[in-house]
């Protein structure tokens, strides 16, 4: 289920996305539009003063120019004459240049806003797709939720009637809550003894302790809490981590077989069976216990253990 709510969000994420850029070009799209029209109208501004010019150009041509030579009185006044011209020359040169680059920028903001248009289209079909998708797999977990559920109930029976076979083959004894309301993790004919610190393989030493049992027998939980691990080591075997309300973390490993995958779980409620999986296949069955305080590095859980079993 925590896989299934991942690829949930995930879609979910990509559909946000896309709504925040669809959002987004929707608002670019405004703003160029609103530069194409303010465009358009200094074009049309333009166009006015260079059809005035082009046509005083046509109807002056090169006479006026000569009139205006010829009428100077003095070298003085035709020198502020040509000087004039040249002005005038100069200011037409830059009118026709502004109506060059406007007319260019009008087309590169029209284009601008075709991009624009594009993308959003793209946008807005990888939306529709992927809201498709997402109700796909809303529907696809809720199928799946449903197996889950009577995979639940089924295994809910299977652990009643193991407790129930293990109380007729006399493996079963049932669990006294301790002053904490914890109970003994074996819920059977057990022993052990203070085992930490003793030598391993590896030069490793024992950081727990073994708790020897027949195989197959119970092992229940050894307080009220959440099984946040359920899985299979090399070393471990079979092996859960019981996160528990008091704070502390509750480690079992070597199990002949885990019998929950996860969730919530009571003191006493059955959650694996003695056996010898991992590096303890062909010794004694037994489950290596481990006691983490606050979910932290081990504890020697002996005293622990040895008040409640």
């Amino acid at each position: 289920m925590s896989a299934i709510q991942g690829e949930l969000d995930a879609t979910t994420m990509r559909i946000e996305g896309l709504r925040t850029r669809q959002d987004e070009l929707r608002l670019q799209m405004g703003i160029t539009d609103l530069k194409i029209n303010l465009i358009e109208r200094k074009q049309e501004a333009l166009e006015a003063r260079v059809e005035l010019v082009a046509r005083d150009l046509y109807m002056g041509g090169s006479d006026a120019t000569l009139d205006v030579l010829l009428s100077s009185d003095d070298l003085g006044e035709l020198a502020s004459r040509i000087e004039y011209m040249t002005a005038v020359d100069e200011n037409n040169d830059r009118l026709f240049l502004e109506h060059e680059r406007t007319g260019e920028r009008l087309v590169e903001t029209r284009n601008e806003l075709e991009d624009q248009v594009s993308e959003l289209s793209e946008v807005e079909g990888s939306l529709i797709s992927e809201s498709n998708r997402l109700q796909e797999q809303f529907t696809e977990a809720r199928d799946e939720y449903k197996a889950l559920q009577r995979k639940l109930a089924a295994q809910a029976q299977e652990r009643a009637a193991r407790l129930e076979q293990a109380r007729t083959d006399g493996l079963l004894t049932l669990p006294t809550r301790g002053a904490k309301g914890l109970v003994c993790p074996i819920a059977g004919p057990n022993s052990f003894i203070d085992s930490w610190g003793f030598p391993r393989s590896g030069g490793r030493t024992h950081e727990g302790t073994d708790m020897m049992a027949a195989f197959g027998t119970p092992v229940v939980a050894i307080a009220d809490g959440n099984i946040t691990y359920a899985g299979v080591g090399e070393s471990a075997g079979n092996w859960l981590i019981l996160s528990a309300n008091d704070g502390n973390a509750y480690w079992y490993m070597h199990n002949k077989e885990n019998l929950t995958s996860g969730g919530p779980v009571k003191a006493g409620e059955l959650i694996a069976t003695v056996g010898d999986t991992g590096n303890a296949i062909g010794g004694p069955p037994h489950v290596h216990f481990e006691y983490h305080p606050g979910g932290g590095g081990p504890v020697n859980p002996y005293s622990l253990l040895a008040g409640l079993c």
